[in-house]
């Protein structure tokens, strides 16, 4: 998708624009969920049965803004992913967050998992 001229340009490939979105919600997503191929492609090269997870930034309207690296992790089930067992997951969140807040996202809610964020972004006033 081209985005219109003088649209804010998302980095890293993203494709929406950023001002269309009230909030942000990080979210923790095992990587072969979005597509058939991708589910077969990580399942084939994963080890030990494990898979790929990653954080996305996801908006209201059910977006994806933001794709994290992925990391390796034991399939998610009912105790969440942790840095000793699934290495790369401190170092993912840290660099998506780097970017939400760079592009002007601000944290306005933090639950209890480290990865429980919620962002919102200001809307410049009229007036300049």
């Amino acid at each position: 998708m081209r985005l219109p001229r003088g649209a804010d340009r998302p980095r890293s490939g993203r494709t929406a624009t950023l001002t269309e979105a009230g909030s942000l919600r990080i979210e923790l997503q095992d990587a072969g969920s979005e597509t058939w191929w991708a589910r077969v492609f990580y399942l084939l090269a994963s080890q030990n049965g494990q898979t790929q997870l990653r954080f996305i930034g996801t908006a209201d309207d059910g977006r994806t803004l933001y794709r994290g690296e992925t990391f390796p992790s034991p399939p998610l089930g009912a105790r969440a992913p942790e840095e000793a067992w699934a290495p790369g997951l401190e170092a993912s969140l840290a660099k998506l967050k780097a970017e939400v807040t760079g592009d002007g996202w601000i944290e306005a809610w933090k639950g209890p998992k480290p990865w429980d964020l919620v962002y919102v972004r200001p809307v410049p006033s009229a007036g300049g």
